[in-house]
């Protein structure tokens, strides 16, 4: 799907090249850069080292690695605000043993806000002479995509859910560092939106609740600190809504059959990172980094993998018409035969006077090809289908579904199908149900014959809010649904996220206040207020996907929106306890139908492999990844060990002038040094309201 001109990871990018590398005067003057792992990590989510190195840095290098000393030089550090990066800081000003530092002067830059503590360690060290320049960029967020941010949080999902977590107390820690972070990406946008949560009937799990409050404490902090922020005006002030996860375990659990997610779900794709085995000859795969600087990847990414598929094809097709020597590779079947993957990537194998377009399409269609094959292996079809009637509560034609448990017992019985995606089933019949018998419960995995540690994450479904046992197989008998006579383009893509449904309510002004109350202020009632009595999200099965309209490749549904044409406050959505790929192809599908810039953000992004994983190991601290950081609360650096010791100079020979004591110029020279204007500790009494400035 095409996107508008608005972009998360340009913003971003802007903002660290702008405030951060060029705020170096001059700009002409050298300098070297130092980040830590964190830190490092937000660099390479948002932009190219080389768009640092031509602002005339000469070296960016990690703070835990040993470094060549640059005694001329000053240094811009770009630190996560966390004690070990501090440590690390300080050892490079001050390394003992006789040692000097490693840098003329610092341009100290943290990600996030600084603790007075750690404020205090910085100020009351030897290094605290040599900083020039002292600020807190409110960037601690990393940008997946143009509308897409994550909190890269993934550990959350245990501290939030566990019973193995011990105290509230910990729950409302994890909850703090995320409100820190959430506003660090808002103090980016220059928004100060109104916030919303989703009410749950549960007090105790109300964390969207917990954390909305948090959010809006510190929103507020920020304002009466900086008389910059915001820099949205009230007219397009935007709204935030914060939800759990719990909101929708079916879209956490799907098979999706469009691009994207089918590949991160089907391929096991790391960090958006495609391992191409690329033709016959080459020695070993290539790693490819899927991102919007590709834009087939940017154009097909949230299409129906046969759209794509389609889409790719008659690109192809149109490059044979438009190239002599591609047609000519393909012989007869560029003059109207069909023509497949596999003719396509040898075609293409066939070409090495168009690398470039070569490069574009091998991937893609590479990709497309192992999904399909994947596809085709496990039997997704008939998997596929049993999930849709499951989480619509409908067939295709829009009656009750009524052979599923037999179809679902056929594939839970059957050797192809995944471990995996017999759990998947499983969890979908128990969400459709709202809850089974126990002994229903032994009986069916019984015929899945699943790993009892993979069961687990069946049995943790609770801790999110789902019914998974009762006693009385008797459920409340829905009323009879009218036949739809809606088209919708396929089978498998029936299920509309909850999400979805959330971003294009609040943008009709149709959402309930009820179960989505404003926490604050809130927008005028003739403005953007609804009535209760909009649409239920407990009552209401979600809609069908709607086929899309005529329109230019790469959209789906309506024409994407430009940049002009969008219009309204933007709204932004917060998933506690994970995002999916549907939940993020959703936000551009909202922008698109809603004309106003929708904007998704998480503590992670999922897969449904991911999410079983996570909820399997919620009672075993030790088997869930991430608890331990691998870097920020550790002991830091150790000490070096001293100098060899050098033998005294030979006294110089009695000058036969007057003798003058260079002790006043010392001391001047001292004084500059370490006065707070030139970089040296701040006052006690200022070091506060410099902080909150951003100055030091």
């Amino acid at each position: 799907m095409a996107t508008s001109g608005f972009s998360i990871k340009e913003t971003l990018k802007r903002r660290l090249l702008n405030d951060m590398v060029c705020k170096v005067q001059p700009a002409t003057k050298w300098k070297i850069m130092v980040v830590d792992p964190l830190s490092m990590n937000i660099i390479n989510h948002t932009l190219k080292i080389y768009d640092i190195l031509q602002e005339n840095v000469t070296l960016v290098e990690l703070i835990t690695k040993k470094r060549q000393p640059y005694p001329t030089l000053e240094a811009i550090y770009f630190l996560s605000s966390t004690p070990e990066a501090i440590a690390y800081f300080i050892h490079d000003f001050c390394p003992g043993g006789g040692r000097k530092p490693l840098y003329s002067s610092a341009h100290l830059f943290f990600t996030g806000v600084l603790s007075d503590t750690l404020m205090d360690t910085i100020t009351s060290s030897g290094a605290a002479r040599y900083i020039k320049n002292l600020q807190e960029l409110y960037v601690d967020f990393f940008p997946f995509e143009s509308r897409v941010f994550s909190l890269n949080m993934p550990s959350s999902f245990f501290q939030l859910y566990s019973p193995a977590v011990p105290t509230s107390a910990v729950v409302q820690g994890e909850l703090g560092v995320m409100a820190k972070r959430l506003v660090a990406a808002l103090a980016t946008l220059g928004d100060f939106p109104y916030v919303r949560v989703h009410r749950l009937a549960d007090p105790a799990a109300a964390r969207a609740g917990r954390l909305g409050r948090l959010v809006l404490t510190e929103l507020e902090t920020l304002a009466a600190a900086d008389p910059n922020f915001p820099t949205v005006d009230s007219q397009n002030k935007g709204t935030l809504i914060l939800v759990d996860r719990a909101i929708d375990i079916n879209a956490a659990i799907l098979h999706e059959f469009t691009y994207q997610a089918m590949a991160h779900d089907l391929l096991q794709l790391d960090d958006n990172k495609y391992m191409y085995a690329g033709e016959a000859g080459q020695d070993e795969p290539k790693e490819v980094i899927l991102d919007e600087t590709d834009m087939i990847w940017v154009q097909v990414r949230h299409m129906h993998i046969a759209e794509t598929i389609d889409t790719i094809m008659a690109q192809f097709n149109k490059f044979l018409s438009e190239n002599k020597a591609a047609s000519s590779a393909m012989g007869n079947k560029s003059d109207g035969g069909s023509v497949s993957l596999k003719d396509m990537k040898a075609t293409l194998a066939a070409m090495p006077q168009f690398q470039e377009l070569k490069q574009k399409y091998s991937i893609h269609i590479s990709m497309a090809q192992e999904c399909m094959t994947v596809f085709e292996k496990l039997k997704l079809a008939e998997t596929g289908a049993v999930e849709q009637d499951l989480a619509t509560g409908e067939t295709a034609e829009g009656e009750r579904p009524k052979d599923v448990v037999r179809t679902m017992i056929e594939l839970l019985d059957d050797p192809i199908v995944t471990p995996y995606d017999k759990v998947r089933l499983l969890i979908l019949f128990i969400v459709h149900k709202e809850g089974i018998q126990e002994s229903d419960q032994r009986k069916l995995l019984a015929h899945a014959d699943i790993d009892p540690q993979l069961a687990e994450s069946i049995v943790n479904l609770c801790r999110l809010g789902v019914q998974v046992t009762r006693e009385s197989r008797r459920t409340r008998r829905e009323p009879r649904k009218k036949k739809s006579t809606e088209p919708f383009p396929f089978e498998l893509s029936r299920y509309t996220p909850v999400v979805k449904t959330v971003m294009e309510d609040h943008c009709a002004n149709t959402l309930d206040v009820d179960q989505f109350p404003y926490l604050g202020p809130s927008p005028a009632p003739s403005e953007t207020l609804a009535r209760p009595g909009g649409t239920s999200l407990r009552s209401t099965k979600p809609s069908w996907q709607k086929r899309p309209a005529p329109g230019l490749p790469g959209t789906t549904g309506t024409a994407a929106a430009t940049a002009d044409e969008l219009t309204g406050p933007k709204l932004y959505i917060f998933v506690v306890g994970g995002m999916t790929y549907s939940e993020i192809r959703a936000a551009y599908e909202a922008t698109a139908k809603c004309n106003r810039e929708v904007v998704i953000a998480s503590t992670h992004v999922i897969t449904p492999t991911r999410f079983l994983d996570d909820l399997r190991n919620l009672r075993d601290p030790g088997a869930f990844p991430g608890l331990e950081p691998e870097f920020g609360f550790g002991p830091g650096p150790e000490p070096l060990p001293d100098l060899p010791a050098v033998p005294p100079p030979t006294p110089p020979r009695r000058p036969s002038g007057p003798i003058t004591s260079s002790l006043s110029a010392t001391a001047a020279t001292a004084a500059t040094t370490s006065s707070p204007a030139n970089g040296g500790a701040a006052a006690p009494h200022d070091k506060k309201k410099k902080k909150l400035f951003g100055l030091f």
